[in-house]
């Protein structure tokens, strides 16, 4: 994929700040990493990073990304939900005004900078994600669309609704079924939960990171893109005994109920002891105390001669 590096700076400074706080949220490969790891490699999941932070910054179409997919022989059924998703995290201004125009734009800015708690359930990525999967794993693709979806629990959770409405209001804004919106209710009465809880705080950075630790890492395999990668085990190796050394034994305090050589492991080294036979037998011409072997005679002759 070509990119360049300094014309997508020059179009992220040029952007709204609004634009630029989605790109730093890092949202995109967030949502990607969660849904895709394991099933693309790192290299395809940075590419459609890519492809969908160029779109956003209007450094190319969206039919870019769908070209990627079929250049690459990618499954597209996988990949095109997911992808699209990420686009429908982008709302604008334009989006509140044409999707819920029946609370202005002030009125909502108004009431997230009055009240952080709330504001942290329409910023946060994780927030974001968590409505994702509420949306996906309920297959609302077909009936309303994802953006839509997104604002509703946002005023929801800024108050403008009251949570206990959350069926009505999904049957009412969003012409849902009985049954459907008694169902996500629930869902969504869970998520906003914490809400209801006084003494309930933001997470702060620590525990978001935990969020992002808790998914699944990029794949760096070099495998299939649509093949799972298979878990390598390695068998635990025992830990080594340290060898006794000269410096080990100089280090230890000498002391008469030293009971090992080993100061560094701090372990008995052991001791080998082998038997020998005693010897019964007296060796001849050997001196003993009874019997001195007797003086040989002096004698002039030459040991020469």
């Amino acid at each position: 994929m070509f990119y360049n590096w300094e014309k997508f700076i020059e179009a992220y400074r040029q952007a709204s700040p609004q634009t630029q706080n989605f790109i730093d949220s890092n949202i995109i490969s967030k949502y990607l990493q969660k849904k895709l790891a394991g099933k693309l490699t790192s290299v395809i999941i940075r590419d459609l990073v890519l492809h969908i932070s160029n779109t956003v910054l209007n450094l190319s179409e969206s039919n870019d990304l769908e070209s990627y997919i079929s250049k690459n022989n990618l499954n597209s059924s996988l990949i095109t939900p997911v992808t699209e998703l990420c686009f429908h995290f982008f709302l604008t201004e334009n989006d509140y005004t044409t999707l819920a125009p029946q609370i202005s734009t002030e009125l909502r800015t108004n009431q997230m900078n009055h009240d952080p708690h709330k504001a942290y359930f329409i910023h946060a990525p994780k927030c974001k994600i968590e409505v994702a999967e509420i949306y996906t794993t309920n297959n609302l693709f077909e009936v309303v669309s994802f953006k839509q979806f997104l604002i509703v629990i946002g005023d929801i959770a800024l108050g403008f609704y009251k949570i206990e409405d959350t069926a009505a209001l999904l049957q009412q804004e969003l012409a849902l079924d009985t049954t459907t919106a008694e169902k996500i209710a629930i869902d969504i009465q869970e998520f906003l939960k914490p809400l209801s809880d006084p003494n309930w705080q933001p997470p702060g950075d620590d525990e978001e990171e935990e969020f992002e630790a808790s998914n699944p890492p990029l794949s760096n395999s070099t495998q299939s893109p649509l093949e799972p990668s298979t878990p390598v085990h390695f068998e635990q190796q025992s830990a080594i005994p340290e060898i006794r050394t000269m410096a080990s034994d100089m280090a230890q305090e000498r002391s008469p109920a030293r009971t090992t050589f080993n100061a560094v492991a701090n372990i008995d080294e052991p001791i080998y002891v082998s038997t020998q036979p005693t010897l019964e037998r007296t060796a001849v011409g050997v001196p003993t105390y009874t019997q001195p072997v007797p003086a040989k005679p002096d004698t002039d002759e030459s040991r020469w001669s």
